[in-house]
């Protein structure tokens, strides 16, 4: 037996690591593993199957492994080895940065292998401490992620790279449903149609562009949401820059898994970051992908960028211009020739990666010794502030200190 665990925030609602997880699982799964998945966020799952990984939340994995005690540490890992079989091989991959840490004392208490595979779109101020731990990683080859990520980690740890040892992640732009829902809106105005996650940083930068479009062409428009958000204030930020223009009309569908054709189809406009480009473009939608660094657009998919997540040399362009040139020119109307990545291949060169570095020595790193005393107070101190006023209202502040 073989058994492979997931490590990440959440399995609810809809996002681009549930779909990571959701398709390297299904290719995993046929070829014999046993798979898990664990993480602390609670929430209704859309994704079927994930569900039946819902009891597999633990609380205790939010916080650091500083942050808990020794006899709550052993809790954590005796709820997971409880739900693993005895098995031949066990790998643990660290979905997002978070659990960086936890995944390496989770493989030591399993004997197993930790890999590094992060979908994070930003990342904190490394110390460098922690810039030896993932370097360590990254000489054993299990640091997978491709070196454009690592950039954005950590300079240091990314001019060390080695491609041989990078993870693919599979395309998942398979989130469109045959079937249809019914809303009213008016059809006689164009819709723009967001995807993603509402508390995304870029989102209220794209708002007011949106709102800036409307008003300084005169063009009324429909905005539509695909996506929720983790607090209802972000969301309530968003009404309030809305409930200052007449010449934007929000409709907020919430997090839909799969997303219902007919709102595609009645789409102009897709704004969207990373896996959720793939979505508008897989239906012909000009789709506007925007930078997650900088939170401007990237370009139009296809047409002026080829990313979906960093900017390299492409000009920063405002989305309401873009939005003019789409809307109101006509512009990139036509097809982007975007073809998938053949997904069998990718997953035969990440089962074959995974099965090399199963031949690794058994050894750990004491990530228990990577904190500072400076590192904790930092923690506790933000940890305090955001558990007073909620991630939303920082992230308000941080917009009108940095604008």
């Amino acid at each position: 037996m073989k058994t492979y665990i997931f490590l990440n925030n959440s399995i609810r609602q809809m996002g681009g690591a549930q779909m990571y997880i959701r398709n390297k699982m299904l290719a995993l799964e046929k070829e014999g593993w046993h798979v898990e998945v664990f993480y602390f966020l609670e929430g209704k799952i859309l994704i079927p199957e994930l569900k039946k990984f819902k009891d597999n939340r633990i609380e205790n994995l939010r916080f650091p492994i500083f942050s808990l005690s020794k006899n709550a540490r052993k809790q954590v890992l005796n709820a997971i080895s409880n739900r693993v079989t005895k098995s031949d091989d066990v790998v643990i991959e660290s979905v997002t940065f978070g659990f960086r840490h936890w995944g390496e004392l989770i493989a030591e208490h399993l004997s197993g292998l930790n890999l590094l595979f992060f979908v994070n779109e930003s990342y904190p101020t490394l110390s460098k401490a922690e810039e030896d731990y993932l370097l360590w990683k990254q000489k054993r080859g299990e640091y997978l992620n491709h070196i454009s990520v690592k950039k954005k980690a950590s300079i240091r740890v990314a001019s060390e790279h080695n491609d041989k040892y990078e993870f693919i992640m599979t395309p998942y732009n398979n989130v469109v449903s045959s079937e249809s829902i019914n809303f009213e809106f008016d059809k006689s105005l164009p819709v723009i149609t967001s995807i993603g996650r509402l508390e995304k940083k870029y989102i209220l930068k794209m708002v007011l562009e949106v709102i800036k479009f409307a008003e300084k062409y005169g063009v009324k428009v429909n905005l539509f949401f695909i996506g929720g958000a983790s607090e209802k204030s972000y969301i309530d930020n968003i009404e309030v820059e809305l409930s200052k223009t007449n010449m934007v009309i929000p409709h907020f569908f919430g997090y839909l898994f799969p997303i219902p054709v007919n709102i595609l189809d009645v789409t102009d406009v897709v704004i969207a970051v990373s896996g959720s480009v793939l979505v508008g473009v897989s239906r012909n939608i000009p789709t506007i992908s925007i930078d997650v660094n900088d939170s401007y657009p990237l370009g139009v998919f296809g047409h002026t960028t080829h990313s979906r997540l960093f900017r390299s040399n492409e000009p920063i362009v405002p989305t309401s211009e873009i939005l003019k040139d789409i809307i109101l020119d006509n512009k990139y109307k036509e097809a982007v020739n975007y073809i998938d990545p053949d997904v069998d291949v990718i997953n035969r060169h990440n089962s074959d990666l995974i099965n090399k570095l199963l031949k690794n020595d058994r050894v750990y790193y004491n990530v228990m010794g990577i904190y500072s005393f400076k590192d904790k107070c930092n923690y506790y101190i933000k940890s305090s502030i955001r558990n007073i006023i909620g991630d939303a209202k920082i992230d308000k502040i941080k917009r009108k200190i940095l604008g």
